[in-house]
């Protein structure tokens, strides 16, 4: 089950509702990332970057909505696993996918909208895949619904790299372009998202004209790898 971006369809005339929408999507502007995400590259360097975790977004967006009488009620349409053998001797890897509806209600207008959007997550054995899974799909339409960023301190941030510290200072990137360490950072997202690598290399392309992840320059990285952690929508 693939469902490559959110759905809305509109019930009723949602005049009201949706400048209620716009109000609230001002409101929010970018939020801070409280969540990290460790990995490691095939060269065994370690590497963490910040993510949202599920209470960055919903406390100030559930203030909002009840600040406006907007109400978002879910409803789960379809639960999938999907099983991917492993070399002999690993343990299969279950994926739990999902698609979940949300109506989006105006308590005053009675206005609504409906949408839908999948969510994904990995069963490790304790049985919280599946919520994993509603959760990551309640997540990801709240930040495409109001086009949620991230707020950067320090802007053009670098993942940390442990081994990279340890060994040798930080090679500079050419002026105006993003360091290595972004460079991984961006492919490590695409991973974590599911955004096939050659799919972001013709991203790359066809929007900005890079042949390569070198020449990424600054001002674009932070809407590149928000456009990853949307999934490439």
């Amino acid at each position: 089950m693939c469902v490559e971006a959110i759905v809305i369809m509109e019930t009723t005339n949602t005049r009201n509702l949706v400048k209620k929408l716009s109000l609230i999507m001002a409101a929010l502007g970018p939020l801070p990332r409280t969540g990290e995400k460790r990995g490691q590259t095939r060269g065994g360097s370690e590497f963490s970057y910040p993510v949202f975790e599920e209470a960055d977004i919903l406390q100030p967006v559930q203030r909002e909505l009840a600040g406006h009488g907007v109400v978002i009620v879910p409803k789960c349409l379809a639960i999938d696993y999907h099983v991917v053998e492993g070399k002999q001797g690993d343990v299969p890897k279950t994926t739990v996918f999902t698609l979940v509806e949300y109506q989006i209600c105006d308590a005053e207008s009675c206005e609504r909208l409906v949408g839908q959007m999948p969510g994904a997550a990995e069963e490790r054995g304790d049985g919280t895949g599946l919520s994993k899974a509603l959760t990551d799909s309640n997540k990801n339409f709240l930040r495409k619904l109001f086009e949620l960023s991230a707020y950067e301190p320090q802007q053009g941030r670098r993942p940390t790299s442990k081994a990279v510290q340890q060994t040798a200072p930080t090679q500079p990137a050419p002026s105006g372009t993003i360091s290595v360490q972004q460079q991984k950072r961006m492919f490590a997202l695409a991973t974590e998202h599911h955004v096939e690598h050659d799919r972001l290399k013709d991203f790359l392309f066809q929007r900005f004209n890079y042949v390569s992840s070198k020449d990424v320059h600054c001002k674009d990285y932070e809407q590149i790898c928000g456009w990853v952690e949307g999934g490439g929508k």
